[in-house]
């Protein structure tokens, strides 16, 4: 795995934007892949403002192509810190009366540059899927911009009141923990409307929100056990912290996670999102703990939830499956092998991989490292846990 400094960081971005603006004079001959292309057509100089202006959120117009199928769309830079990055994430909308495949209003062409091997979101969304969650669509695809050649990126379905059309759920409340906010507590002075973006029914209203929070807040032991699961779905919410303290979410303890208010159980339950930073995915020498203790603040809903002792045995039941059955290098290698050979000759020819000199064997084989070194620091935690009962 290749690590960077911020200095090298800075070289790299200076590169790529010379690269990015040299190609803004005129078409390229087209490219052929291997993996399915997503190509757009811009004007020069609002691709330059795409280029130079990382953290605006102006939307350009453009025309993108999929397979066979042309649309007029709006694009603009999309992500928050890997903004910061030279490889930058794209988020599309089309129009109405042309939506993605006639149900998306919005994707995002995700630049994954943190990720040699472009498989941690996938391998992290297929370990959520088979605890039952809902999940993202997501393919691997080959951006070309201008018809230049830009790498390979991930093609994300985001959450959105489209999102839950699609898998037949009921129009309820969704909210995406933002700003690393996602604490469930109001100390501190923190609200529900700075620390959670409310992406379907966008009246204002978060009282659903605030309500789960406040238990969460005030209630003493015995009351949040006799109401908690009234309002949250227990199983869900403990199958979500569990899968992100093996993978190693940490990204996704108080930020990033989305929560849905499902009107036909009357429960919140979570849904995973942005996983980019999973199985040591982010350029930090933080891991989380099985408390996730050192992630800055910790979530007081996962914290009221192990401590309460019948949560606490869920917690380290699921912990127990999940080791044996998921968080494995079988599984692991189950998910990446087929992926790994789709991906080899556009990988070969991506601009970004070729810069840094990544090697997708090595990086596949950096991954199943993580797996085997994290799966011994976490088993020695749990050794070392309370688990009388």
């Amino acid at each position: 795995m290749v690590v960077m400094n911020k200095y090298l960081f800075i070289i790299l971005t200076l590169c790529w934007t010379v690269i990015n603006c040299s190609g803004i004079t005129g078409p390229e001959p087209e490219f052929e892949t291997h993996l399915d292309k997503v190509s757009l057509s811009v004007d020069d100089e609002d691709y330059a403002h795409l280029v130079n202006e990382s953290f605006s959120n102006y939307y350009i117009d453009a025309d993108l192509t999929i397979g066979d199928r042309s649309y007029d769309v709006k694009v603009r830079n999309h992500g928050n810190a890997s903004r910061r990055l030279y490889k930058k994430s794209l988020r599309v909308k089309f129009e109405d009366d042309n939506l993605y495949n006639g149900h998306s209003k919005e994707m995002v062409i995700s630049s994954q540059m943190r990720d040699a091997t472009y498989m941690r979101y996938i391998l992290s969304l297929e370990m959520f899927r088979s605890a039952g969650f809902h999940i993202s669509d997501c393919e691997q695809v080959v951006l070309g911009i201008n018809n230049e050649n830009k790498g390979i990126y991930l093609l994300l379905e985001p959450l959105d009141a489209f999102f839950l059309k699609r898998r037949n759920l009921p129009d309820g409340n969704l909210y995406g923990a933002s700003n690393n906010k996602g604490f469930f507590t109001f100390e501190n002075g923190f609200a529900a409307r700075s620390g959670y973006n409310k992406k379907t029914n966008e009246n204002g209203n978060y009282e659903d929100l605030e309500n789960l929070i406040y238990l969460v807040d005030t209630a003493s032991d015995s009351a949040f056990v006799k109401n908690i699961g009234s309002i949250l779905d227990v199983e869900n919410t403990i199958d979500y912290y569990t899968i992100s303290i093996l993978i190693n979410n940490i990204d996704g303890i108080v930020n990033n996670f989305h929560i849905f208010n499902n009107p036909e159980t009357g429960k919140f339950e979570f849904i995973p999102w942005d996983l980019d930073n999973t199985f040591g995915g982010i350029i930090t020498e933080n891991t989380l703990d099985l408390y996730a203790d050192s992630y800055a603040g910790g979530s007081k809903l996962f914290k009221r939830l192990l401590n309460i002792p019948r949560f606490k045995k869920v917690y380290i039941e699921k912990f127990d499956y999940y080791m044996n059955n998921v968080f494995t290098e079988d599984f692991c290698l189950s998910v990446i092998t087929p992926l790994q050979e789709m991906i080899r000759h556009d990988y070969q020819n991506d601009p970004v991989r070729t810069i840094l000199a990544n090697d997708l064997n090595e990086s596949v084989e950096s991954l199943l490292y993580f797996v085997r070194e994290r799966r011994n620091e976490l088993e020695s935690q749990m050794r070392a846990w309370n688990t009388v009962y």
